[in-house]
């Protein structure tokens, strides 16, 4: 899902990345990237698997009501910001599955996994 703003670096994975692997590029309407309701309608109303968040909004996304029913999500990269031990196991419970620790290094980046084990 394409919905950071295209002047930040991490867009261009969020452009690419679906392409290249054969995927579907479900791109949100601008400046709605922190509209966590709209994000989590469009996740489920077009079966998103793969998504990034910077951990901060994340946790924000976590939490949301109704969060629990975005259950096509496989993957969930986090990166820009050290994944705190807090958030973790939040996206574990919620989202379940398998995961990878959270990284102290912001540049190495994170994910969680999903319920198939991803």
């Amino acid at each position: 899902m394409q919905k950071t703003p295209f002047t930040f670096d991490v867009s261009i994975k969020e452009f690419l990345w679906p392409l290249c692997v054969g995927g579907r590029l479900v791109m949100a309407q601008p400046g709605r990237h922190l509209d966590m309701p709209y994000l989590g309608r469009l996740i489920q109303e077009h079966r998103v698997a793969v998504t990034h968040f910077v951990p901060s909004i994340l946790q924000s996304f976590l939490t949301m009501p109704g969060v629990e029913a975005c259950v096509s999500i496989r993957l969930v990269m986090c990166g820009a910001e050290v994944l705190s031990p807090e958030i973790w196991p939040v996206g574990f419970s919620v989202l379940g599955g398998e995961t990878t620790p959270p990284s102290t290094d912001p540049c190495r980046g994170s994910h969680l996994g999903n319920r198939m084990g991803m």
